[in-house]
């Protein structure tokens, strides 16, 4: 009931309360107009800003935003700085959580972005260039400048980017990245334990590139676990990074599967990685030179750990590689340097400070020099290397090597050069000339033990010579060579050599072998036994050496090889069968000749069994170190000097004690013959004394035993004759002095003729009654010549 004293209250009270709806009113529509005008705001703000900071183009169609939810919505954006690049983003949403605010959090409960396309340029001066947009320089921090750690957490619950698409433009590459989707899922800093879930699906120039996996990156060390598979990735992407190493061309593609678990120390980060890499139709040219492989594939892992010592990277590995169908080609010379069916390098190791291991290598049908299929240097079918490994300095140790299947195929030309390496000597750049280095600046030697080499007795060597006539054939199969300890650091080690080797079918080749080759000084020794090796076909070698062309004939020959300290000294014992020699070049000929002081021809008739074979023993000396030594010129000399002593020496023994004396004398023709001690007579007479006999009876037992010698007889007249006949006939007639008691020269020139036949005669039918036949024994015809100067003798010669 109102206050009957107060009679205004009842007109008050409605006042006041229109009063404050009137308030209330205006307020909310203040809240209203400025809720509803917030967005355009908002959006005309923005766009100022971006023009403020340069950009030339700024559009927004929409932006929406909800202050009691937390929701902010933009759609339809475009900016762009140089009107060039652009930025176009379709629709952005984000949820931000209000009531985290009030604990110091920014919790955005979801962001989703839709549609974005984005123009990222790196220039040729490393500038970036996103949207249009060059950032300016970043602020030098001042000196002292405190920084401060914020207290305010970070989180998010759901992140999806969706069809976003980045054009990049960077110097060496031109792409298309495109980001189909991004989800992150939990992410928050107040609770460093939370896995925070992640999945990302990208397409770079079209080849799908996805990544998923889970992160704890708020932990003190940090924590990642992931999974990255791309297909089909164009290595062209590439080229103009390839091109800085000068490769022309790149084709290819690249797939990768990979695993990585990694953690993030502070100092101590620790990477794992399982990965499978494979390059498909790979092709890449690098001057004339051009690489192709219808795949590479790496399967393994690979690790980062805290180095152990300054020397070690920290890079830890294993795993297996396969190459297929591999290609080293020369364009220049036409001509695959290298064909590779498959590479398999197995059980790969790195461990610490750089040491390296690899269980095995092997390399099937592996090519060298290769024109065509019927046209190639060598053929290995299959190549195993056992057991590799390396300190991380300077030495590789390999436990075996076996070459299985080798077939070479070796051609001189007619020029002298080898077929196929001609043509690629031909295109070889010029050395270029290494600058000097002092010896403290110069790397130390690397150092290569292998236990084992082995060339397994399938190996077949096809050898032909067109540079000499006739062309030279040869054919070695089966052979089997075997090479061990081989140690380049070891000067004092032996290496061992073992070779077996079969020529032409028929003919062998043994070679055992010890040798020391990698001291200052060489040290070997060597068993060398040939058999049955047809000698023939070596004439067109042999004729440049000695003149004379093997006609016939086998060599059986065990070869004593021994070198001390760069000294060679080698005992050759030769058996040369049914051995037959021609003249070939003239001057040759002539040299041989005067090493001998004898026809080869004759010498080595002197030399000759009843079977027609001859032995020979030679040794071969000198420096092998000394510049002037030149080896075919020593077994040259050495042969020369092993023939004519033995030639000695056998006749030493067969004519003893008459002697031996052996002399060469050039005819008027220019031909030679060798001349044997002539038999002495009595002047004037043709009798044949004891010691003549007897030197007869040796020549006989010479002849017998060297069935191809045959003998020139020649009977001499002399001034010691003319006396003795003219005293014979002054006897005659009782010490008659009359005008005729003096010789008449025409008639005693007659008397002498017929002396010196006398003897020629007497001496022939000595040596055929002791059994050499008479068609091997040929008389002279005796004339005057020399008759002042000649002895009572009968010259013997071959």
């Amino acid at each position: 009931m109102p206050d009957p004293l107060n009679k205004n209250t009842p007109e008050i009270a409605p006042a006041v309360k229109q009063r404050k709806l009137k308030w209330g009113i205006a307020l909310l529509v203040i809240v209203l107009l400025f809720v509803s005008l917030l967005p355009v705001g908002v959006r005309y703000g923005t766009i100022q800003a971006l023009k403020q900071q340069g950009m030339q183009q700024a559009e927004i169609a929409d932006i929406d935003i909800n202050l009691f939810s937390g929701e902010l919505k933009v759609t339809g954006m475009l900016v762009s700085g140089d009107g060039q690049g652009r930025a176009r983003l379709d629709s952005l949403y984000v949820n931000l959580s209000m009531l985290a605010l009030f604990k110091k959090q920014l919790k955005i409960e979801n962001i989703l972005l839709d549609g974005l396309i984005l123009d990222v340029k790196n220039n040729t001066g490393g500038e970036w260039i996103v949207a249009g947009y060059r950032s300016p320089p970043a602020a030098e921090s001042t000196d002292g400048e405190a920084t401060t750690t914020s207290t305010w957490g970070i989180g998010i619950d759901s992140l999806q980017l969706k069809a976003i698409k980045t054009r990049l433009d960077l110097p060496q590459l031109q792409t298309i990245l495109s980001l189909d989707e991004l989800q992150i899922k939990q992410l928050a800093s107040w609770l460093p334990q939370q896995l925070t879930q992640f999945n990302m699906q990208l397409r770079i120039d079209e080849s799908p590139l996805n990544i998923d996996g889970e992160v704890q990156p708020f932990l003190a060390a940090p924590k990642l676990k992931t999974n990255v598979t791309l297909d089909k990735l164009p290595l062209a992407l590439a080229k103009d990074f390839a091109a800085e190493a000068n490769i022309k061309e790149l084709t290819g593609t690249l797939t990768l599967s990979t695993n990585i678990s990694a953690t993030f120390n502070a100092d101590q980060p620790h990477i794992e990685a399982t990965t499978t890499l494979t390059l498909n139709e790979l092709s890449l040219q690098q001057r004339q030179y051009k690489i192709t492989a219808n795949q590479f594939n790496w399967q393994g892992d690979v690790a980062y750990v805290t180095p152990i010592s300054q020397r070690d990277p920290g890079v830890r590995a294993s795993g297996n590689i396969v190459t297929e169908q591999f290609q080293l080609f020369d364009n220049d010379a036409a001509l695959a340097l290298v064909l590779l069916k498959q590479l398999a390098i197995n059980d790969i190791r790195l461990i610490e400070e750089q040491q390296a291991s690899v269980a095995s290598i092997l390399l099937k049908q592996l090519q060298l020099l290769n024109k065509s299929k019927e046209d190639e240097l060598l053929n290995i079918a299959s190549t195993s290397i056992e057991k590799i490994g390396y300190d991380g300095l300077t030495t590789v140790a390999i436990d075996n090597v076996i070459l299985q299947g080798l077939a070479a195929d070796i051609q001189m030309k007619q020029n002298g050069q080898l077929h196929l390496i001609d043509a690629l000597t031909k295109t070889q750049n010029p050395a270029t000339e290494a600058k000097a280095t002092s010896d403290q600046n110069e790397p130390q030697p690397w150092r290569i033990k292998l236990a084992r080499f082995h060339i397994d007795k399938s190996a077949h060597i096809t050898f032909d010579d067109q540079s000499v006539k006739p062309p030279f054939h040869a054919e070695i199969s089966p052979l089997e060579l075997t090479i061990a300890n081989i140690d380049t650091g070891a000067v004092e080690q032996a290496m061992d050599i073992t070779l077996n080797s079969t020529i032409n079918k028929h003919e062998k080749l043994n070679i055992n072998a010890s040798a020391q080759p990698f001291g200052e000084k060489l040290n070997a020794k060597a068993e060398v036994k040939i058999s049955s090796l047809e000698l023939p076909p070596l004439s067109p070698y042999i004729e440049k050496q000695i003149g004379y062309y093997l006609k016939r004939g086998q060599l059986d020959a065990t070869i004593d090889v021994n070198v001390n300290n760069d000294q060679l000294d080698t005992k050759v014992l030769a058996h040369l069968n049914k051995f037959n020699i021609e003249e070939g070049d003239p001057a040759r000929v002539e040299s041989m000749t005067e090493k001998l002081d004898m026809p080869l021809d004759a010498a080595l008739n002197l030399l000759r069994d009843k079977n027609d074979n001859i032995k020979l023993e030679v040794t071969i000396d000198g420096d092998i170190n000394d510049p002037q030594f030149d080896a075919s010129k020593v077994i040259n000399k050495a042969m020369a000097n092993a023939t004519k002593m033995a030639v000695v020496s056998y006749l030493k023994h067969m004519l003893q004690p008459w002697g031996t004396l052996l002399t060469v004398v050039d005819m008027v023709s220019k031909a030679t013959e060798t001349r044997f001690e002539p038999l002495q007579f009595t002047a004037g007479s043709a009798e044949l004394t004891d010691d003549n006999k007897g030197y007869l009876n040796k020549l006989a037992t010479l002849m017998q035993e060297r069935p191809k010698l045959v003998l020139n007889i020649c009977g001499r007249a002399s001034e010691q004759d003319r006396n003795a006949v003219l005293q014979q006939s002054q006897e005659n007639t009782d010490g008659q002095q009359t005008e005729k008691n003096t010789v008449v020269p025409e008639a005693t020139n007659a008397q002498l003729l017929q002396l010196a036949t006398e003897r020629t005669n007497r001496s022939k039918d000595w040596l055929v009654k002791s059994g050499v036949k008479s068609d091997r024994l040929f008389a002279c015809y005796s004339d005057m010549e020399g008759v002042e100067k000649n002895a009572p003798i009968v010259d013997l010669s071959l």
